[in-house]
């Protein structure tokens, strides 16, 4: 780990700072809140782009950790000490970087998904950002070049894909259909198998954020195909004075689901059963339940 050790010498007060900032931008729940903004008031078809791109391929990192099973770079090497604050927070396995996975992911979709002449100066920009989301985890010292290397090139790939099948999904109900199955069978397959497998002896909860991916993944697909049968949100019938006020309540809305559900939960149903199912409220607010509380606000 020459380059981690390279780092970690180079550290001062004010880099510590400032690549904790940037490593906490790739927070999920904060890329949350950007999609479901940009969904609920820009572009319903860039908003579930983003949300179908970004959770597939969390969810293949995630997939991807648990089979792994990577430690962290202090446990490879005692003699790399992290920054306290991110060493706290990191929790789950190293291989691949969850962080660059989610940041790279998302701004990859959304660039590539814009006009031609917005694309071409966005894809820059998003993979230079995604970089620096990959040196951020690396000075912070939680994940090695290959950690971060393989999650770049994973939300890659998953950008790449989602770009490509998007347009025929969104206009081809056939289309949308076998996707739909797709996704229901792969979902399906993973649950099975990570059922069956033995769990390691000493991380007994090794696939908790498998689970809750995949309870994400099946919220988010009937949200959103109801969404767009029956409700369909268009930003542009939302009167402008109703703007703020309703960003804020679907903010609060989404805080809730992050913060207070699990914790209203958890004393009937357990951690486990509290945390898939708040996984599970995440989409159902953001795609179904707020834009149809938006529909009497809608301009006739």
């Amino acid at each position: 780990m020459p380059f981690l050790h390279y780092l970690a010498a180079h550290r001062t007060p004010t880099l510590d700072a400032f690549f904790q900032a940037v490593s906490d931008i790739g927070h999920g729940y904060l890329l949350l809140a950007m999609g479901a903004a940009i969904l609920w008031f820009a572009s319903p078809r860039i908003g579930y782009r983003a949300f179908f791109g970004t959770l597939a391929a969390d969810t293949l990192g995630d997939i991807v950790k648990a089979l792994a099973r990577v430690p962290r770079p202090w446990i490879l090497d005692p003699t790399l000490l992290p920054v306290p604050s991110a060493q706290a927070a990191a929790t789950s396995y190293s291989f691949p970087s969850g962080h660059t996975t989610l940041f790279s992911a998302f701004l990859l979709i959304l660039a590539a998904s814009l006009p031609a002449p917005w694309r071409r100066r966005a894809l820059p920009a998003a993979i230079a950002l995604s970089l620096l989301m990959a040196l951020s985890r690396m000075y912070l010292g939680v994940h090695t070049p290959w950690d971060v290397s393989a999650g770049f090139l994973l939300a890659a790939a998953v950008a790449f894909a989602t770009v490509r099948l998007a347009p025929r999904i969104e206009t081809s109900p056939r289309a949308r259909a076998a996707a739909a199955l797709a996704l229901l069978l792969a979902v399906a397959a993973v649950w099975i198998a990570f059922a069956l497998l033995p769990p390691p002896e000493d991380n007994p909860q090794y696939a908790k954020s498998v689970y809750r991916d995949l309870c994400a993944l099946l919220a988010l697909l009937p949200a959103a195909l109801l969404e767009r049968r029956f409700v369909k949100h268009s930003p542009s019938a939302l009167p402008p004075a109703y703007r703020l006020p309703a960003l804020l309540l679907g903010l609060w809305g989404l805080l809730f689901t992050v913060n207070n559900l699990p914790l209203l939960l958890r004393p009937s149903l357990g951690p486990i059963l509290a945390g898939n199912l708040s996984a599970a409220a995440n989409p159902l607010w953001t795609a179904l339940l707020f834009p149809l509380l938006l529909l009497p606000l809608r301009r006739p």
